[in-house]
């Protein structure tokens, strides 16, 4: 049994690793050098690993490096038509937010490929950290198809669809192309899940336990936005170890006591402003400034301070909305607004379908497999709630800067698409699920085909490939045409899965 397990898990590895790797690729090179978000501050941290072999300091400056960074960003049109840079000349340029608040381990990492190019040009030494980026995203597209598997043992085209449609989203397959320490945390974050599953439907096993708190880990190391992983950790470990169902009534109990406890232990009135809102007790101030140093104080205030923050959630929302589904980079490219609206239709649809397919769930599936769906619930739940908390604390009445993008909550994706999936099933009778799921993945095809189009259009001039081709001759990075044999074999990637999916019809 397990041979024949074996052999059926390859037969779908052997077209969808390199599908993945491919759509990676594709990525890879067609978006310009430093045209992702925060990507030359992410890059010269992990430049100046390479060069010196030590984590830098965070004043740290290499003058060569940054010299080489802003010079290619001024070849490679970051600043439009005008660029800042004119010789070297004047004080160093600033290329962005200082990225050495984060962690080092993702860093240590993109340092590799960047030692072994260090003689090369400064843009061979980016697309190099980027290929570790797409090795990244190929292993993750694994993770959450063999978390499909998992979830959905009699499902096969469930099993499928599922990580294609998590590949296939346009600004997450954008970011994890990218040098950005997103990409360590997206793949621990599908990891953890795996492991998840895994301790769910198993029980606490030492390789399941062992993937799923080493995902926990790696993901802290490589920064704190991670720190919400430690809540599907614990309901995996908990679920995991009690295999009979718990009552309603007592998770109720549970939640309520623990929600209370932390409460009273941890927060008080404060009403010395002009609105009364919530502060936190001395004690964990001095927790929060010794070691978690997130600044807890002032987001409980901000966020308690509802004529201070109701303002901006409509606004806060659809920026997360639209940056998660149709938006590139910093926002500045979009595929359109009209894919932005069916896409929130699709959503709210799905919303919809969830309700009635969790109703339909209840009784012929099995407690280990609705406790995973819960799960899923939970990590998007929390993934919503850390992305207000990141709008706070907000600054005095009349104004704000920045407003989170949806790239904050990529993490969970693999939760997200599997609940729209499970949606989508429920919009129809049970019958017609195939026709739903088969409906979806196709709409994720033609998204991230208007995608790549608008993509080509922003940076090349026409929607068309050929203009692509035009402005890789002589060769991208002095090699040669890459963009026209990775789309050809793109494309016949992409003609293998739909002839499987309709096999599997």
């Amino acid at each position: 049994m397990a041979r024949i397990r074996g052999r059926a898990d390859w037969a779908v590895l052997r077209w969808l690793l390199p599908f993945a790797f491919l759509h990676g690729l594709i990525y890879l090179v067609l978006v310009p050098p430093w045209q992702h978000y925060d990507e030359p501050a992410h890059f010269e941290y992990a430049r100046l690993i390479a060069e010196t072999g030590a984590v830098p300091a965070f004043d740290a400056v290499s003058t060569e490096a940054r010299w080489q960074i802003a010079e290619s960003m001024g070849r490679f049109h970051f600043w439009g038509s005008s660029t800042p840079i004119n010789g070297r000349t004047g004080d160093l340029p600033v290329l962005g937010y200082n990225q050495r608040v984060h962690p080092p381990l993702y860093y240590q990492l993109a340092a590799l490929p960047i030692r072994l190019t260090l003689t090369q040009s400064v843009e061979v030494q980016l697309f190099a950290a980027r290929l570790l980026s797409v090795i990244f995203y190929t292993l993750t597209v694994a993770a959450v198809w063999r978390l499909s598997v998992v979830v959905a043992p009699d499902a096969p085209l469930v099993q499928l669809a599922v990580p294609l449609i998590y590949a296939l989203v346009p600004p997450f397959a954008a970011i994890m192309t990218a040098v950005n320490n997103d990409v360590l945390v997206n793949f621990t974050g599908a990891a953890l899940l795996l492991g998840c599953g895994l301790l769910i439907r198993d029980g606490p096993r030492f390789a399941s336990l062992s993937l799923a708190i080493l995902s926990v880990v790696v993901g802290m190391l490589a920064k704190r936005t991670a720190l919400p992983f430690l809540l599907p950790l614990t309901l995996a470990i908990f679920w995991g170890s009690a295999r009979q169902p718990v009552r309603p009534s007592r998770w109720l109990l549970i939640v309520g006591s623990a929600t209370l406890i932390a409460a009273v232990a941890g927060l008080q009135l404060d009403t010395s402003g002009a609105t009364p809102t919530l502060g936190l007790r001395s004690w964990v101030n001095t927790l929060d400034a010794n070691y978690l140093r997130l600044g807890i104080d002032p987001m409980v205030h901000s966020l308690t301070d509802w004529r201070l923050s109701a303002p901006i959630y409509p606004g806060a929302f659809w920026v997360a909305f639209t940056t998660f589904w149709v938006a590139y980079g910093w926002g500045h490219v979009q595929i359109g607004m009209g894919w932005a609206w069916a896409m929130l239709g699709l959503n709210l649809a799905a919303s919809v379908g969830l309700g009635v397919r969790i109703w339909r769930l209840r009784v012929a599936t099995a407690l280990w497999q609705k406790r995973i769906i819960w799960l899923f619930l939970a990590v998007a739940v929390s993934g919503f709630s850390a992305l207000i908390l990141r709008i706070h604390p907000l600054p005095a009445y009349g104004g704000y800067d920045y407003l989170p993008r949806g790239r904050y909550v990529f993490s969970g994706l693999p939760a997200t698409i599997w609940l729209i999936t499970l949606g989508v099933m429920g919009l129809g009778p049970n019958d017609r699920t195939q026709d739903a799921v088969s409906g979806l993945l196709g709409l994720m095809f033609v998204l991230e085909g208007f995608g790549l189009a608008r993509l080509v259009q922003y940076y090349y001039g026409s929607p068309w490939p050929i203009a692509v081709f035009a402005a890789q001759k002589p060769g991208l990075l002095g090699l040669p045409p890459l963009y026209p044999v990775l789309f050809t074999l793109y494309l016949g990637a992409v003609g293998v899965i739909l002839r499987r999916i309709a096999r599997l019809r």
